[in-house]
């Protein structure tokens, strides 16, 4: 049944705008199908981009099409996974207000915020983080009523998608060092904070703690450590990138990449 519920989720998913329009239909197929069908047409846009803030308004929505896949995964009973589809059909009826690439990237962080906190509630099984997870939907909704602008509402959604994946990293946590590492991943952000001088820089910090916790949850499931090579391979590709990027917003493309990446290997450490 779960299976059969999570393909009509699927058929909802697009890639969006300038970055290609084509309907992502996965009917009646295993997850690891699925998976492999939003890293192709992930890259396929990315190959159609003419710029980075295409790239990076192509990497918010396969990253939100994944974290759709790990919350279905997850899901238990039918409501979640009704809550799964209304996100993902909001953020294709959201797409078609979107001007452009930015307007597009705040559209699909704002969905991975909402679905990271899906995923939170799914992993806190005795309901202890609750309150907490209401808080930080709680602060985007205020954070989004105070930006300025696009770009300040992009900071909004990465900042808070680092605060649910700390959340989701301590639920997962098997030791009170486990927990106080994801505790200073989430510390850096306020120290890169300090340090960036606009909301591109913001962005760029932002999407590097989401690849760091991202990296470490991908960890916590890794029980028997099959999957360390892919991971290292990432975590190489993360730096590779950063390192040859010519400007920040190359910078941010590269991140949010290399975010869908490791979310690609969670969601099939869970298949």
């Amino acid at each position: 049944m779960k299976k059969r519920l999570l393909s009509f989720v699927l058929c909802l998913f697009f890639v969006f705008g300038c970055i290609g329009v084509q309907a992502f239909a996965a009917a009646e197929t295993d997850y690891d199908e699925m998976i492999t069908e939003i890293i192709d047409r992930c890259t396929a846009a990315d190959n159609s981009s003419e710029n980075a803030q295409q790239q990076q308004a192509n990497g918010a929505y396969a990253l939100a099409q994944l974290f759709a896949v790990i919350a279905a995964e997850k899901a238990e009973v039918q409501d979640v996974l009704d809550t799964i589809t209304k996100i993902m059909d909001d953020m294709s009826k959201s797409d078609n207000n979107c001007r452009d690439a930015k307007d597009q990237l705040v559209n699909g962080v704002y969905s991975c915020v909402e679905l990271l906190s899906v995923i939170a509630q799914e992993f806190d099984t005795d309901g202890s983080n609750r309150e907490l997870i209401g808080e930080i939907m709680d602060y985007t909704t205020a954070g989004d009523a105070r930006a300025e602008d696009v770009d300040q509402q992009a900071v909004v959604g990465l900042y808070r998608c680092v605060d649910l994946l700390t959340v989701i990293v301590i639920e997962n946590s098997d030791s009170d060092e486990e927990a106080q590492e994801a505790e200073q991943i989430n510390a850096s952000l306020k120290t890169g904070d300090d340090a960036c001088q606009n909301s591109l820089q913001q962005r760029v910090n932002g999407a590097c703690r989401i690849f760091e916790l991202l990296q470490f949850l991908s960890v916590q499931l890794d029980e028997d450590n099959s999957w360390a090579e892919t991971r290292d391979a990432i975590w190489d590709n993360y730096e590779q990138g950063d390192n040859i990027a010519t400007d920040v917003e190359i910078q941010l493309a590269n991140s949010l990449y290399r975010c869908v990446e490791m979310t690609s290997v969670i969601a099939r450490q869970l298949a």
